[in-house]
């Protein structure tokens, strides 16, 4: 009886609980799972496997430096006319993304959104082939890889060299003189990669 008179006592409180006689004890704050925090509510996702380099993603998107992985969550901080600053949901470091819109011919806020979509990614990584998920996740493009594996490991080809995802070979820049061809078959496979 005493048992029972303490476990009504302690249910008032918040305590305790009693299961067939026996007093249980109950979470306190302390005790309770942290709740998982959301997301921003500007979150946006890596379409592509996007190059930095000093803290910077450049339109061109050189294919050297750090890489902000696939699928990566970053959080949108500024948006400017020549820049768009922003940090990686997970470890917090800041990055900006630069465009000089006078020599790639597109708005910024364009070009960052070639990089970056509002959507997980996911999804679209799920479709490709387990050969094709590997090499993305390596940021390598090989012979045979589709056009969609090839533009989420290396990102969409800048668009002054390259007018039209259509189009039957991609140039890349890896530095400011040189470059890297990535030539398709008509079915849309890599065929080979011209240095």
């Amino acid at each position: 009886m005493r048992t029972a008179t303490w476990a009504v006592a302690a249910l008032a409180v918040g305590l305790c609980v009693s299961c067939g006689g026996r007093v249980q004890p109950q979470p306190t704050d302390q005790t309770q799972a942290a709740p998982v925090p959301a997301l921003p509510k500007n979150v946006m996702y890596a379409r592509c496997n996007v190059h930095t380099e000093d803290g910077v993603a450049w339109w061109v998107n050189y294919l050297r430096g750090p890489i902000v992985k696939f699928n990566t969550a970053i959080e949108v901080l500024d948006a400017k006319r020549d820049e768009v600053e922003f940090r990686l949901v997970d470890g917090g470091a800041e990055l900006h993304f630069a465009n000089d819109e006078a020599k790639s011919g597109q708005a910024t806020w364009t070009l960052f959104t070639r990089l970056f979509a509002a959507e997980d990614q996911a999804p679209r990584l799920a479709r490709l082939s387990a050969d094709d998920r590997r090499r993305v996740a390596a940021a390598e493009v090989t012979q045979g890889m589709t056009k969609a594996a090839v533009e989420m490991a290396l990102c969409p080809p800048p668009p002054h060299a390259t007018a039209s995802l259509d189009a039957s070979s991609w140039i890349y820049w890896t530095s400011s003189v040189n470059r890297q061809k990535v030539v398709f078959t008509d079915d849309g496979y890599v065929s080979r990669v011209e240095q």
